[in-house]
């Protein structure tokens, strides 16, 4: 320790100087921002002082203003029902592509985020993009697919065999031909990234004392919300049950009264949004896809500098990335999937029960719903889709799909740039 460190910490000591704690940490963060608050603490840090609040909060509040002074080209607004503290359990990147598109770009895009559904929620969101009321936006691809109907072709029941299969595809150019370039050209919307999961049914307390569910007759009759996707309602009908359109943000409540049995999510986003202490068991179905997306106008990426579009797509690109790795540890580590969930996981804490199927038990639930065993109940969605895209995606997805084992970690798919040549 030198001299000046020495006498610092005498000083310190002599007149009581605390280092800044987590919560005042984030105090700062939500003043100036993360990276002025960590930039205030690592500069005073750098010169040897002791990281009070006062000091962190000073430098961070300099280094915000200093930013604030740039002419950032792009401010844009992105709408979301999420918040850091559902992040903290779903990991999803949005608060860390804003630091990101900002220090890539030196500043010149910056994103507005207003999450916590303060401007918009899973229900308009999409419309507020389409309407151009927004910039970007953040939601589950499911619930934006009444505004944008292309959405639903992701949804086929029993598309993916796996999490691995879904971020194989985000990563793959040949989605750009069968699923980005088609929502791009027909609706305004581009991809940045996404995080990937597949929909459970999660069952409410009615079902607490109740055996394992493990085949679709133990669930008959049971009142399920669902999203917007047309395709989802095709399936739950399918396992013999009745889906209730709800909005996300009224099924906690749903759960609560009664009013729903249960729902159609990924499991991360119902231990986020707080609802395990009104569910009982996390039924691995795995039957469609759980895509949460965060998409930009394509008008707003066109009026971009080549530089700054470039950027934009290696940001989701690291996006794609952080997400891949995050969510899979997130998925075991703080949400609990699994029949042995970590004890300090939220379904060992909160009695959530995961039932695991085993490759004969969700094979019942496949030949009752797939395509590919049941066409006769898709025939209307899939010619709906056909008309949009101008082609049948369903064949080529479904094979893209398999391309890699079943069994391949989701955390080892090798990320590829997606709007790039193979």
């Amino acid at each position: 320790m030198s001299n000046h460190e020495r006498h610092e910490h005498g000083e310190a000591r002599r007149r009581g100087l605390i280092s800044i704690d987590r919560r005042q940490f984030g105090k700062v963060v939500a003043a100036a921002g993360f990276h002025a608050a960590f930039g205030g603490w690592y500069a005073v840090v750098r010169d040897g002082e002791v990281p009070t609040l006062d000091r962190v909060a000073s430098r961070a509040t300099g280094i915000a203003r200093a930013e604030a002074a740039k002419i950032a080209k792009h401010r844009l607004k992105l709408g979301a029902t999420t918040t850091p503290k559902t992040e903290e359990v779903a990991k999803y990147g949005v608060w860390e592509f804003a630091e990101d598109i900002k220090k890539r770009t030196d500043g010149e895009v910056v994103i507005e985020i207003i999450g916590g559904g303060q401007l918009c929620g899973e229900v308009n969101c999409h419309q507020k993009l389409a309407g151009k009321v927004i910039d970007m936006a953040f939601g589950s691809s499911q619930n934006a697919a009444p505004t944008f109907p292309y959405n639903n072709t992701l949804d086929y029941a029993f598309l993916w065999p796996s999490r691995a299969a879904m971020f194989h595809f985000l990563y793959h150019p040949r989605s750009d031909k069968l699923f980005r370039k088609v929502v791009r050209e027909k609706y305004n919307v581009e991809w940045v990234w996404s995080h990937a999961e597949l929909r459970n049914v999660l069952l409410g307390l009615k079902y607490k004392t109740a055996p394992l569910v493990k085949k679709p007759e133990e669930i008959r009759g049971a009142k399920l919300r669902i999203t917007g996707s047309q395709l989802g309602r095709i399936a739950l009908t399918q396992f013999g049950t009745n889906p209730v359109p709800v909005a996300w943000e009224e099924t906690l409540e749903g759960l609560k009264s009664g009013l729903i049995d249960g729902q159609e999510t990924w499991s991360s986003a119902a231990a986020s949004f707080g609802m395990g202490p009104v569910l009982s068991q996390d039924i691995g179905v795995e039957f469609f896809a759980g895509f949460g997306h965060t998409y930009m106008r394509r008008d707003v990426l066109d009026a971009m500098s080549p530089a700054n579009r470039e950027a934009v797509l290696e940001s989701g690109f690291a996006m794609q990335q952080w997400t891949q790795k995050q969510n899979e540890e997130a998925l075991e580590k703080i949400v609990g999937i699994g029949e042995n969930p970590p004890p300090g996981s939220l379904w060992a804490k909160q009695g959530v029960r995961y039932s695991t199927l085993t490759r004969k038990e969700r094979l019942v639930w496949e030949e009752l719903a797939s395509p590919q065993s049941n066409p006769k109940a898709w025939e209307e969605w899939r010619d709906k889709l056909t008309k949009i895209a101008g082609f049948d995606a369903y064949p080529e997805m479904y094979k893209l799909a398999r391309e890699i084992p079943e069994d391949t970690p989701a955390a080892a798919v090798k990320p590829r740039r997606w709007w790039k040549d193979a």
